[in-house]
């Protein structure tokens, strides 16, 4: 049996477009599993973090948990880069879009002064998405949007899990996620950890890092 850190990478679009190809709507990741060249452990955090992002739904059933295509979504088979824009959009439609105040028209038809609307309050996923979206790590394009990819599964995962530390991160996220490194040292120092340091919901605490949330005080 092979070593499922060494199997080929394989892409998001790719495990998308075997649910786009099954004439079934919802699939067991074994199903998914042998249509792909991944371990099927392996491929349950990957589809973990697919439903993280939006990208699918899933449903607890009497044989087990199965994976569908998230609702609306026409073409699966997105590139990589389309991906994050569906991520902010994501995140636009919580926040809600940025609205200019509404012109009122009086009886001829002339628009009077602008009326400010209030505002609702801030969620936390707006500067989380914008602090991992403008992380600038050294590289090529196409080697930076990788590694901007492991920084974003470094934070759901310890948003799942509230604490966790430097070999957390290397031992769970890293296989997965490598970032265009081949080894977790310069992974770790050159963008997990200040990646991380940038997002406002999470600290550093001795040698743990903690998901902490929006405080009104940050």
């Amino acid at each position: 049996m092979g070593d499922p850190d060494r199997e080929p990478r394989v892409s998001d679009e790719e495990i998308l477009s075997v649910f786009a190809r099954s004439d079934e709507t919802d699939l067991l990741a074994i199903e998914v599993a042998d249509e792909l060249p991944i371990h099927h452990d392996t491929l349950n955090d990957r589809l973990d973090d697919l439903y993280e992002r939006g990208l699918l739904e899933s449903e607890d059933e009497s044989r087990g948990t199965v994976w569908r295509l998230a609702s609306g979504r026409n073409d699966p088979t997105i590139p990589e880069s389309e991906v994050e824009t569906d991520v902010e959009a994501q995140t636009a439609a919580v926040t809600g879009p940025e609205t200019t105040p509404r012109q009122e028209e009086d009886p001829t038809g002339s628009p009077q002064a602008p009326t400010e609307e209030p505002r609702g309050p801030e969620t936390t996923d707006e500067p989380t998405v914008d602090a991992t979206e403008t992380f600038d790590p050294p590289g090529t394009p196409a080697e930076q949007e990788r590694k901007r990819e492991a920084l974003r599964a470094a934070y759901t995962y310890l948003q799942k899990r509230k604490i966790a530390d430097r070999a957390d991160f290397e031992t769970d996220v890293f296989p997965v996620h490598p970032g265009a490194y081949e080894e977790p040292d310069a992974w770790w120092q050159e963008v997990i950890s200040p990646g991380l340091e940038a997002v406002s919901d999470v600290e550093a605490r001795d040698d743990e890092w903690r998901f902490v949330g929006d405080r009104p005080d940050r």
